[in-house]
């Protein structure tokens, strides 16, 4: 390569040979090494695949959430249907109760794994906890639009739901570690999407990576979804009325 690179300057610039044939002499590095403190244990991918699990099961406090005021589905529904509280208010409160409920019993599982179980989670607790946070969001904005879908009964629509978290789990190396490499390498766009590779990868870049730029990106892809599952779920509910209980 570097004499196609002489033989075309001599041709073109026959005056920058001498300056060429300098820079060839020259063995740059282009590799950058990086000091890793954190653990490689391949363990712990089952560990973050695991609590991303969790906090993707904030789903079905979103999911009692919708049901809750469909009055074709539930007495809960039928009684909120009937009162004079606006049903966007009363589903509000649903959904910010269900996430915060979910959070807590997330931070206390992750109390357990940090001081018994000792997982390494890297030393900032912060992001941890935004993971997390931004892990619950998207559980209950995944409930919320899967409760929303049409007028199928609650079984349908709780197997469709356990379906589709298994789905995700599965793909993001909850069952196989090496699953979420071998869809990087064949269906990459899945890793951007999938709620449960995004939380996972969330923990494994704070533990690996030097910087925070990865990080930062899978809470970003992570909103994203979020944003869209609440937006269609609140198009699936825009409304709704029922001509009688």
């Amino acid at each position: 390569m570097q004499e196609s690179v002489i033989v075309k300057t001599a041709m073109s610039h026959p005056e920058k040979v001498a300056a060429v044939l300098k820079l060839s002499d020259q063995n740059p590095d282009y590799i950058t090494y990086v000091n890793h403190t954190g653990s490689m244990d391949e363990s712990l991918s089952y560990f973050y695949n695991l609590i991303a699990m969790f906090c993707l099961y904030a789903c079905m406090t979103g999911f009692s959430a919708v049901l809750s005021t469909q009055a074709n589905l539930s007495d809960v529904g039928m009684r909120n249907a009937l009162s004079p509280v606006p049903r966007s208010i009363v589903l509000a409160g649903y959904l910010t109760a269900s996430f915060f409920v979910q959070y807590i019993c997330i931070s206390v599982t992750l109390l357990f794994d940090f001081f018994v179980l000792h997982i390494d989670f890297g030393s900032q607790i912060p992001h941890v906890l935004l993971a997390v946070a931004a892990g619950c969001l998207t559980g209950v904005c995944l409930g919320f639009f899967i409760g929303s879908i049409g007028k199928m009964n609650m079984q349908v629509k709780n197997a469709f739901l356990m379906g589709f978290i298994m789905v995700c789990s599965g793909l993001s190396g909850l069952f196989a570690n090496n699953a979420r490499i071998y869809v990087e390498h064949t269906v990459p766009i899945l890793n951007r999407i999938n709620p449960s590779a995004l939380i996972s990868d969330c923990f494994f870049s704070m533990v690996v990576c030097s910087s925070n730029k990865r990080f930062y990106a899978d809470i970003r892809d992570l909103l994203l979804v979020a944003f869209v599952f609440f937006i269609l779920g609140l198009l699936n509910e825009r409304g709704k009325q029922y001509e009688s209980l």
